[in-house]
């Protein structure tokens, strides 16, 4: 049974609570390259309160929770946290950073630990000092991979969040309807390079969308640019550049603008780009299955009216360290831009044992953005089990902090954001190599995810013939 969430006066002020000690760090003496140290701190309460900069937020193997930080011992000592010393920041290499790995493929851990220095392990992820190769022969061996923030995470609550369960609307039912098992084949072929996609007019086959590819990953983009200008949305691209890893690209932004609210922005998103690094990269399920189904989405979308601004927006960089979807973030943050909910779609194709497993990934209770999250994932759940999707997919919220992929980029702003994916349990052993085909999909689970996803997003964006069905109301 889903619990739902109603803001109280307490967590208004606990809100106002968290600004203030994030504040108190900020006004606080920087330490000095010399001085600061990366610390793994205990977490017993809510992270706000521990009035130090966040840069990480996890959930050991054993449950235990914590934060890493980027602070001098002296700070520490001084808030009396409980804490022990990772590495001197100072004992860094020109080239070197930290890099947190969760192993996806069975052997990579023991792998790992020949080729680099393990600065802690916690039974769950690996903490390493590596350089940008490093840590692309980390992914290259099964990893997720995620660089440890440099700017502290942002904490804030979604103000005056309200929750009430959905109705069936048989507008929404339509919509939902509207996906098809062709309709995904089909756009996962082309961008899987299975088909040729017809880019700038001529025939063109995608072989891998690398994020370094050059022209492969420039006609990616384009395809999926020619497709959103295709149907009437309005359609730019954004460019970026990240000079710690040489590396630069574009994302691509289809914007549906929303009638009687368009200042409040619904994300429905996917990264483009995949592994590996070189030779053949089909990446079907990694992650042509999400960006199809953003496609579908502004497939069917663009027909209708909403109250809200969607947007469908397409990144590069995610295998770098989520690089185009952390621009992308920042510009909405610095543009103080209402984005209300992020959808991400990251790896839905894949399910060959089991239950058909669909998992909705929260950041952790203590996290004062966590309520946000979890609305969104009940959200979702409500859409399965509402419109006879309940047979097709079981949804698991899961409130650990996962935060390996582009979603990360907006809980690093604070914004309210879930991640949909496949059963971690349920692993896709052809998982970044030139083997993640098409062939090896199931298209029966992949589209019911797209339903349900579709028909959350259409909830939240508030349907302009229902304005008086809105799931999720927030104000200012």
């Amino acid at each position: 049974m889903v619990q739902f969430i109603r803001w109280t006066r307490s967590r208004v002020l606990f809100g106002m609570l968290a600004l203030l000690l994030l504040t108190s760090w900020a006004a606080a003496d920087e330490p000095t390259e010399e001085t600061r140290m990366l610390a793994q701190v205990d977490v017993t309460g809510a992270i706000a309160e521990l009035g130090i900069p966040i840069h990480a937020h996890l959930l050991d193997a054993a449950g235990q929770e914590y934060v890493l930080t980027l602070v001098s011992e002296q700070a520490l000592q001084q808030r009396q946290l409980s804490y022990r010393i990772v590495d001197a920041v100072a004992a860094l290499k020109p080239d070197e950073w930290y890099l947190l790995a969760y192993e996806r493929r069975q052997g990579a851990r023991q792998q790992a630990v020949t080729i680099m220095t393990v600065l802690y392990d916690d039974g769950k992820y690996l903490l390493v000092r590596a350089t940008p190769s490093q840590a692309e022969r980390l992914a290259n061996l099964g990893f997720e991979i995620a660089w440890l923030r440099k700017r502290p995470m942002i904490l804030r609550v979604s103000e005056r969040l309200r929750t009430k369960a959905i109705t069936p609307l048989p507008l929404i039912q339509n919509l939902i309807d509207q996906v098809t098992q062709s309709t995904l084949s089909a756009y996962t072929s082309r961008l899987s390079g299975v088909t040729p996609a017809i880019i700038g007019g001529a025939s063109y086959t995608i072989t891998t969308r690398h994020t370094d590819s050059g022209t492969p990953i420039q006609k990616a983009t384009q395809y999926v640019y020619e497709h959103l200008q295709a149907l009437g949305l309005a359609v730019r691209y954004q460019n970026w550049n990240n000079d710690d890893y040489e590396s630069s690209g574009r994302n691509v932004i289809g914007e549906l603008r929303g009638t009687t609210r368009p200042g409040e922005i619904v994300l429905i998103t996917a990264h483009l780009d995949d592994m590996p690094a070189s030779g053949l990269a089909p990446g079907a399920d990694d992650n042509a299955s999400g960006a199809a189904g953003v496609m579908v989405a502004a497939d069917v979308m663009s027909a209708y009216t909403f109250e809200r601004t969607v947007r469908f927006v397409f990144f590069t960089g995610e295998e770098i360290d989520f690089l185009g979807s952390y621009a992308y973030a920042e510009s909405v943050y610095n543009a103080n831009q209402n984005i209300v909910a992020v959808y991400n779609l990251d790896m839905i194709a894949w399910d060959n044992k089991g239950g058909p497993d669909f998992r909705l990934y929260t950041r952790l209770p203590s996290n004062p953005g966590y309520a946000g999250d979890l609305a969104l994932a009940q959200l979702l759940v409500q859409v399965i089990n509402t419109y006879g999707l309940s047979s097709s997919l079981t949804p698991l919220i899961i409130s650990n902090g996962y935060d390996f992929s582009d979603h990360a980029s907006f809980w690093g702003f604070g914004y309210a954001a879930l991640w949909a994916i496949e059963d971690d349990d349920d692993f896709n052993p052809y998982y970044h190599t030139k083997n993640d085909k098409l062939q090896y999909l199931n298209m029966s689970y992949f589209t019911a995810v797209v339903k349900a996803s579709l028909g959350s997003i259409a909830h939240q964006a508030v349907p302009i013939e229902q304005s008086g069905n809105s799931y999720i109301l927030w104000t200012k």
